[in-house]
């Protein structure tokens, strides 16, 4: 008997086809992630505060923990100011400086503050024929006589001083006395007692004999006011003065 032959459908009957390419399983998406802030730079230092607190620390902490505690000091309490402006407990909780840095560091404040109320008070300034009658104003009633107010470089008061009378002498002690408090320029009063603010003739002669020498040595008459109940008289406001 022989052998039946064996039928291989798939070649007569169904058309082959190929199989599907396999492609690999794309990897699942990643949300973005928000973009991380930008850290604040640390506060500068300036150099001239940690100069100070090192070497009001340096004595009790040693030289290189003062840096370290002038540095921490400033970083934590954002100055100089800040520093002495903390309390004691505050102060002796940063490492670095410890009790005794902070009861260095409040005895520095104390010493500023005290410092600073010695401070005289702000000179006033001087620029132009207004400021001087709000000063004359503001000083009340002035003693007859010859007065000087000598000023600095920025129209500053460095001393107002009573002249005596307007004799001979009085422009070598106007002159004498602005090279001794080193002025730049010079305003003289005279108090008329009688009340009449009236520029007389001596006064014009007398504005002219200082200028005259104020400029020999680089001094500069700024103005002869004569003072009385009115209105005060300007030798330059009324022209006469160079």
């Amino acid at each position: 008997m022989k052998d039946t032959p064996v039928v291989n459908l798939v070649e007569i009957g169904t058309p082959q086809v190929p199989p599907p390419a396999l492609h690999p399983a794309s990897p699942p998406r990643r949300r973005a992630r928000p973009a991380a802030a930008p850290r604040a730079a640390a506060p500068a230092i300036d150099a001239t505060e940690h100069e100070v607190l090192f070497g009001v620390l340096a004595p009790c902490l040693g030289w290189i923990e003062a840096a370290e505690a002038s540095e921490a000091a400033l970083r934590r309490f954002g100055g100089l100011a800040g520093t002495l402006a903390a309390s004691e407990g505050e102060l002796a909780a940063l490492g670095p400086l410890g009790e005794a840095g902070a009861a260095t560091l409040k005895g520095l404040a104390a010493a500023a503050r005290h410092l600073g109320a010695l401070q005289p008070p702000e000179r006033p300034v001087l620029r132009g024929l207004p400021a001087i009658l709000a000063h004359l104003r503001a000083a009340g009633a002035m003693p007859p006589g010859l007065r000087a107010i000598f000023l600095d470089s920025r129209d500053r008061v460095i001393s107002e001083e009573a002249m005596g009378a307007a004799d001979d002498g009085a422009a070598a002690r106007v002159l004498r006395r602005a090279v001794a408090v080193n002025a730049v320029s010079v305003i003289l009063l005279r108090h008329a007692p009688e009340g009449d603010p009236t520029a007389l003739a001596t006064d014009v002669l007398f504005a002219q004999r200082v200028a005259g020498a104020a400029r020999v040595i680089e001094l500069e008459l700024r103005d002869h006011v004569v003072v009385g109940a009115g209105a005060p008289a300007s030798l330059r406001g009324l022209g006469l003065m160079d």
